[in-house]
């Protein structure tokens, strides 16, 4: 018998872990943050950071690029 089992959220803490996991470079992810990306961004300038939690931003991504195919984008 299947028994689903509990997955402990992955949190990416730092913009260089969120573009190394998914494969993108810093603009990207400032431009996915922008979009309403499911990214925390804290601090200004030099100083700003970013997290997210990986299945969170996935799913974002995954939408996102349905959007874009329905619209013709």
């Amino acid at each position: 018998m299947f028994q689903p089992t509990a997955c402990a959220p992955r949190i990416l803490r730092t913009l260089e872990e969120i573009c190394e996991t998914f494969g993108v470079g810093r603009k990207t992810v400032r431009a996915w943050a922008r979009r309403g990306a499911p990214i925390a961004v804290e601090g200004q300038g030099a100083r700003t950071r970013y997290s997210a939690e990986i299945n969170d931003l996935q799913r974002w991504r995954v939408h996102a690029s349905a959007r874009c195919d329905s619209h013709g984008l």
